[in-house]
């Protein structure tokens, strides 16, 4: 059972690499939780680096990342090829140059990863499965690929790397026909095949079994040393390991059977079963860094006598003759002190007090664990505070109906009623936050199903909801940083996040309707919220890893209402979230003080900002932009407008750019855009110094997860904005040419929002998408030999939204000549020499290879139906060419 998941189902198929590193990870885990020490990290883990080497200066950049188990493709056919492809250097030049940080300039880079720290045992994946998303279906490769049984980790090495550059320096500072002949020590980190685990099937149904060395004890104990075993479920049987073997039961491929007569079945035909995890242990005679092991007896070898030889060499003593004698006169003898000492009156009648102190309480804490963690008392417990709480909605309707109540007034309770409903939400909140927070094996479900409890008392009960608001401000706070920031169960924190937010937006929905006339809530209720986001400053800075569920209390409850969100930019929350992510605030306006001053987030912390983004760009859209939009650039008289309460013009609710043409009644969060004056600190960061850096950080974030929230608020202030618009476009054309092909799925969707957005801007931002120099088509050129994956992706791009709206196509057409090219190369690719029949996706490869897909087909189809109308339109425009048509 992995963190907070329900029990694995041992009847469904899991991915055995992904299972092992989950094992692993959650057991260190768990060890250090307790402050103990890991177990599996100094075993499994090693390191590698992501080196930067700079070729026109001396710099160089080095990034080191753990590593459980090495994944290695498997077309190279060998496994010392692959490993060769894993750290093979990568030439970063001409628009693909790296920027040197410290020249301030573009250099000539060479990028690499290769490995800084071996493990003692090395778990390597073969990367034998893969998802084609354009066929929606999962594939297996069983394509044949060897390994040996004794492999030399140094070359693939940082420290062998560095080995090899020197000796090839001082090579070629020879004279020409000179060789070197010294020949230095040559570094060694040999590993032993030790292990080997196989799937036999296909991708979606399989079974694993594992081929493992036995490499315990002394052979002259252990007679089974460096035998082979087949582990296959409940069966264990000796193999004879012989390279025969290994090639026939591990390495895949293809093989020859003897053909039967009168059979249909090929003669030749495919493994299906084959190597998927190999398990290589270090040697001691190489530099591979070792866990120090105890020795065989518990001494050192320096200690090694006559008693050490005779243990190493001959079976435990108690095997010997007369040792059973031995111990059973030791018993004999304990039993007859014992009696003599009963019989003189040594033992009391009574046990020491502080032994029997000692003992009841072990006892007792026995039964606390043995009653209060077992699912008798947790159903026992939520029987005892839902019995009297009314659940369901048709209760609560049949309720009201018996006691005549009318609508508006359906929390009114008696005070018996009241006091009961109070009682049971006193239950249920220190039953959940005292005790089953703290089991081990929580349930998610049954988690949630007591927030419904909770959210099902307060929203009956004003009185109930009073109650909670009280215990949660008790003890200053002392529940909330806890279970929302500090908790290392990801559960947990959600379900804090989700009480917060469905609490909060009860006790506003409790003021707005009760008798209070200003419509806000308690100061408790404010004092609260103060709280919560003072955790802004100080705790969530140092908890970036577990601040996801802090941003989507806050986002969710901004999206309850524009009340929730007038009241978050008056606490100033707006501010200090930017503060947060970008390090710097709106009053700073140096670019060189925001550069200094800019938070360096990594990879992973950026993936845990999704809520916050989306946060962001919810109150930005609650904001009135049209006071922003230029003089110049007024709303083209398509676009459906409203006016709000000042006579401002903006874009309708309903009507988000670049989501399409017909105009439908604004829905769910939707129908709060464009409803707020905007504020000051808004305007700095969309239009002044700061729009470049939160821009950057915005478009980074969709590449990343796809936030439809996000998505809203870039197309929403590109709308009518040219300079904003423009910055937008730039920064998403820079990550597009940049960053992996495999992560510009995400990238595209954008680009082609923002070109459909229909305004007087629209034919800017086309120009600089299409023909700049930064712009689609010129990336499709540059691209077409060192990255074809990308320049399709950019040719998929532009058809996309000519489909989409007809003003791209007919800004795509302006130079048919270069758009042909683009489309005369796509066909190359798929009918020329280029063709390759494979399954991959163009979007989830790992390679910059142009793969031959359905997808690509249709592609080009839409490319080509648009060249033959712009020639069809040129035919019917030009009158000769009709002449001619007619008289023929």
């Amino acid at each position: 059972k992995f963190w907070g998941e329900q029990p694995v189902n041992v009847r469904e198929q899991q991915d055995a690499c992904e299972f092992f590193i989950q094992i692993v990870d959650q057991i260190d885990e768990f060890l250090d939780s307790l402050h103990k020490e890991k177990i599996f990290s100094k075993i499994f883990q090693g390191s590698f680096s992501d080196q930067k080497i700079c070729q026109g200066c001396p710099h160089r950049y080095e990034r080191e990342e753990t590593f459980i188990s090495l994944d290695l493709q498997i077309k190279s056919g060998n496994l010392q090829d692959s490993l060769l492809h894993y750290v093979q250097d990568e030439m970063l030049e001409h628009d693909n140059a790296y920027f040197c940080d410290k020249c301030r300039q573009k250099r000539n880079t060479i990028k690499r990863t290769c490995i800084k720290k071996l493990p003692a045992t090395l778990v390597i994946q073969l990367k034998r499965f893969h998802y084609d998303w354009e066929t929606n279906r999962a594939m297996k490769f069983d394509d044949y690929f060897s390994f040996p049984r004794v492999l030399d980790m140094a070359p693939y090495t940082a420290e062998g790397r560095a080995q090899l550059e020197s000796r090839e320096s001082m090579q070629s500072k020879l004279s020409p026909g000179l060789t070197l002949q010294t020949n230095p020590s040559r570094l060694t980190a040999n590993y032993d095949l030790v292990g080997v685990v196989v799937h036999s099937g296909q991708a979606n149904a399989g079974h694993y079994y594992s081929f493992i060395k036995e490499r315990k004890g002394h052979s002259v104990v252990n007679s089974n040393k460096n035998k082979w075993f087949k582990f296959n479920d409940t069966t264990v049987e000796e193999i004879n390991m012989t390279d025969e073997t290994l090639e026939t039961e591990c390495f895949g491929g293809k093989f020859k059977a003897k053909k039967k007569e009168g059979s249909n079945l090929p003669e030749e035909r495919q493994r299906y079963w084959n190597g998927y995890i190999l398990v290589y242990e270090a040697r001691n005679d190489g530099k591979t860094p070792r866990t120090p092991k105890k020795s065989f007896c518990g001494t050192s070898r320096r200690s090694v006598g006559q008693n050490m030889v005779r243990r190493l060499t001959l079976p435990p003593r108690i095997s010997e003759p007369g040792r059973d004698n031995l111990v059973r006169e030791s018993l004999t003898e304990l039993s007859d002190l014992l009696d003599k000492g009963e019989k003189q009156g040594l033992f009391s009648s009574r046990m020491p007090p502080l032994i029997e102190r000692g003992i009841r309480e072990d006892n007792m804490r026995f039964m606390q664990n043995r009653d209060l963690y077992c699912e008798d008392y947790y159903k026992f417990v939520y029987s005892l505070a839902t019995v009297n709480v009314l659940s369901s909605s048709a209760e609560r309707r049949r309720h009201r109906s018996s006691r005549r109540l009318s609508s508006s007034n359906t929390s009114t309770l008696s005070s018996q009623n009241q006091a009961m409903y109070i009682s049971s939400l006193q239950l249920s909140v220190n039953f959940f936050f005292n005790t089953y927070c703290h089991v081990r094996n929580r349930d998610k479900y049954v988690m949630g199903d007591w927030e419904d409890t909770v959210i099902n008392i307060i929203n009956q009960c004003p009185a109930a909801c009073d109650w909670l608001v009280s215990f949660l401000a008790a003890d200053g706070y002392k529940y909330l940083k806890p279970f929302l920031l500090e908790a290392p169960s990801r559960d947990i924190r959600s379900q804090m996040s989700s009480l917060l937010e469905k609490l909060l937006s009860c006790c506003y929905k409790q003021a707005r309707s009760g008798g209070n006339k200003s419509g806000r809530p308690s100061s408790e209720v404010e004092s609260l919220l103060k709280y919560l986001i003072s955790l802004l400053h100080t705790d969530v800075p140092n908890n970036p890893k577990y601040c996801a569920q802090y941003f989507r209390f806050l986002s969710m409850f901004a999206q309850t209402g524009l009340e929730a969100v007038i009241e978050l930019f008056n606490l100033e929350l707006f501010s200090s979230c930017i503060k947060f992510l970008l390090g710097v605030s709106l009053d700073q306006d140096s670019n060189q003080e925001l550069e200094r001053a800019r938070n360096k987030w990594t990879s992973s912390q950026v993936r845990e900002f999704s809520h916050l983004h989306s946060l962001l760009s919810f109150m930005i859209l609650c904001c009135d932009m049209s006071p922003h939009i230029e003089p110049n650039q007024e709303p083209s008289p398509a676009r459906a407008m409203t006016t709000d309460s000042e006579n401002n013009s903006m874009p309708a609710p309903s009507k988000i750019p670049g989501k399409g043409t017909e105009a439908k009644e604004p829905s769910g969060i939707e129908a709060y855009y464009g409803k707020l004056h905007m504020p000051a600190e808004v305007s700095k960061l969309v239009y002044g110094s700061l729009c470049p850096m939160y821009i950057s950080e915005a478009v980074t974030i969709y590449r990343e997860h796809s936030n439809s929230i996000v998505l809203d608020m870039l197309t929403g202030v590109s709308h009518c904005c040219k300079e904003v618009s423009m910055v937008i476009i730039d920064e998403t054309l820079k990550q597009y040419a940049n960053i992996s092909s495999t992560e510009l799925r995400h990238l595209s969707h954008l680009l082609v929002h923002l070109l459909c957005i229909s305004d007087t801007v629209q034919q800017n931002r086309l120009e600089v998408v299409v023909y700049g120099k930064t712009g689609l088509l010129e990336l499709v050129q540059s691209c077409q030999k060192s990255d074809s994956s990308r320049a399709y992706q950019a040719i998929k791009c532009l058809v996309s939204a000519s489909s989409k709206n007809q003003t791209v196509k007919e800004h795509l057409l302006v130079e048919p000549s270069r758009w042909e090219w683009a489309v005369n190369w796509l066909k190359s690719k798929m009918e020329g020499a280029y063709w390759t029949d494979s399954n991959s996706s163009n979007e989830d490869s790992t390679n910059r290879t142009f793969h031959r897909t359905t997808s690509a087909q249709v592609t080009l189809d839409e490319a080509n139906a648009m060249l033959a109308e712009f020639e069809h339109d040129i035919d019917m425009e030009d009158p000769d060419k009709k002449n001619m048509s007619v008289d023929s």
